[in-house]
């Protein structure tokens, strides 16, 4: 597996007028997958709480993911995340086991990622506003 991307993404919260959750999200390229069907552990670092990542887990099919019409490549994204520091740097980590029992461990990818949002809150208006600068968009 290759990070092709990682970062901090937003997503809107319709019951809040002010603010968006922050969430963790990787983009892996799968290139090899031995059985055809694994499964996935993806630990994302939790700033307030080191020692208890957010898991998340699924089921990753190979040929299923090569029959994808225009991107081959597996998403995965943490829930909300609270406390991120300005600055800060987290882990990601994705365990392959060959099957859900998590008895025969294939392999191991960790990330570090960095937080370059200048607070620990973005707000629907920040948000906005990076979309239209950098990217011409809203």
């Amino acid at each position: 597996m290759d990070t092709r991307y990682c970062g901090f993404l937003w997503k809107d919260r319709p019951e809040d007028d002010i603010f968006v959750d922050i969430i963790y999200c990787i983009v892996l390229d799968v290139k090899w997958c031995i059985p055809d069907a694994v499964w996935l552990e993806t630990q994302f670092e939790r700033p307030q709480k080191e020692d208890d990542p957010f898991i998340v887990e699924t089921t990753l099919n190979y040929a299923e993911l090569q029959q994808q019409r225009f991107w081959k490549m597996l998403l995965i994204k943490s829930p909300p995340v609270v406390g991120i520091k300005a600055g800060g740097r987290y882990l990601i980590t994705v365990k392959v086991y060959s099957d859900e029992s998590k008895k025969e461990l294939l392999c191991v990818h960790r990330q570090l990622i960095a937080n370059n949002f200048p607070v620990n809150k973005l707000t629907k208006k920040t948000a906005r506003d990076i979309m239209r600068a950098d990217f011409g968009l809203l």
